[in-house]
């Protein structure tokens, strides 16, 4: 139960152990989550106890070495610089599988796209404004109704750019 590098961590695992919920925020990069969100993750496997049991969901993990304690929910933020869903897919995944091996809720993944057209606020501001309020919402949702409404995580991915020309162009 204890991380046998000697750094930072300590404290971020007990922080993480008297979390109510948690919100793990990260850019896609080469098709996953950030190294630096990655290794957060699984240095928290500290939490884990060996062996393995069945979970309720009837899928098989490793034991939980602090009955009572640890975030009950969890929900993703993932921003992308390129248009297609196939690349944010497996960071949506792996947080998904995350949250299940430590006996969280995934609350929902906030996605947004092409990431590069929120520097230019003023080229689409109706489009802007849709996913800006989508996005207070969701957050909003989270922490009040435990969970993001499909409508919100929807809006919050929409298109801010016409077709792949315009995105070249930006």
């Amino acid at each position: 139960g204890v991380c046998v590098h000697l750094d930072e961590m300590p404290p971020l695992l007990e922080a993480f152990l008297d979390a109510d919920l948690v919100l793990i925020a990260s850019p896609v990069y080469a098709f996953s989550v950030s190294v630096s969100v990655k290794t957060f993750m699984e240095r928290t496997l500290a939490i884990l106890s060996p062996g393995a049991e069945l979970g309720p969901d009837g899928i098989e993990r490793n034991r939980w070495r602090y009955p009572g304690r640890g975030p009950k929910r969890m929900a993703g933020l993932l921003v992308a610089g390129r248009r297609t869903p196939d690349i944010i897919q497996p960071s949506i995944d792996m947080l998904q599988l995350y949250s299940k091996e430590m006996r969280m809720s995934c609350s929902g993944v906030l996605v947004r796209p092409e990431s590069c057209a929120l520097r230019f606020p003023q080229a689409k501001p109706l489009r802007m404004r849709t996913v800006l309020t989508a996005f207070e919402r969701a957050g909003a949702a989270f922490v009040r109704e435990e969970r993001i409404p499909e409508e919100y995580l929807h809006a919050a991915a929409g298109p801010l750019l016409a077709d792949l020309a315009h995105f070249v162009r930006y």
